[in-house]
């Protein structure tokens, strides 16, 4: 292990043709922290990941305070679909996540760095990197976080992102443009709803 500022490097060192599992947990994903993401993941193999989990705060508040940009997000989920077709991509979220981690095959990132420009960049971070052994022998703190998290289905962050169901079925939302204030209010509640008694799961 050793100490490090986080930066683009750092990041992209964590990616190459030998990954095959990825875990990402950032409470925050910024624009730049997508476009961060999307570069070191041009650096691996993407048809031979076997997985990809994504932990962030999948809530209106935060798309509201403009934490988190869902729609590059989106885009990277869509990009792994077509380019990494045989991995399990999964999401997770929780109002209360506060933990970053950047963790592949590689090795880790451990520290006070959101996945964003600002926190590989300019702000003043500080980061554990841990080596593909010291990350082997430490990988049940994944299971222990993930209790407390609660994985979000495909379906349920479509509808998140205001997109209509697949089917016949009538759309929850509006099909063009962004819902009504009040609309995004109550769809949200009800997610909260559901994931509170667990049944959204992917």
């Amino acid at each position: 292990m050793r100490l490090v500022r986080p930066s683009a490097h750092e990041l992209e060192a964590l990616f190459g043709p030998a990954t095959r599992s990825i875990w990402i947990c950032s409470p925050w994903i910024t624009t730049d922290g997508a476009r961060l993401l999307g570069s070191a993941l041009s650096r691996c193999t993407l048809n031979r990941l076997v997985a990809v989990e994504i932990w962030m705060r999948i809530e209106e508040e935060e798309r509201a305070a403009g934490f988190n940009d869902y729609v590059a997000v989106d885009a990277l989920l869509r990009r792994l679909d077509v380019e990494a077709p045989s991995a399990r991509v999964t999401l997770w979220s929780a109002s209360q996540l506060h933990a970053k981690v950047i963790w592949t095959d590689q090795g880790a990132l451990i520290g006070s760095a959101n996945l964003t420009g600002a926190g590989f960049g300019s702000n003043v971070e500080l980061a554990a990197r841990l080596e593909p052994s010291e990350c082997a022998a430490q990988l049940s703190i994944r299971e222990l976080l993930r209790v407390d998290m609660t994985e979000v289905s495909r379906p349920s962050w479509a509808a998140f992102m205001g997109e209509p169901p697949s089917g016949n079925q009538p759309p929850a939302q509006p099909q063009a443009g962004l819902a009504s204030e009040s609309q995004w209010e109550s769809f949200h509640e009800r997610l909260l709803a559901d994931l509170r008694r667990g049944g959204i799961r992917g």
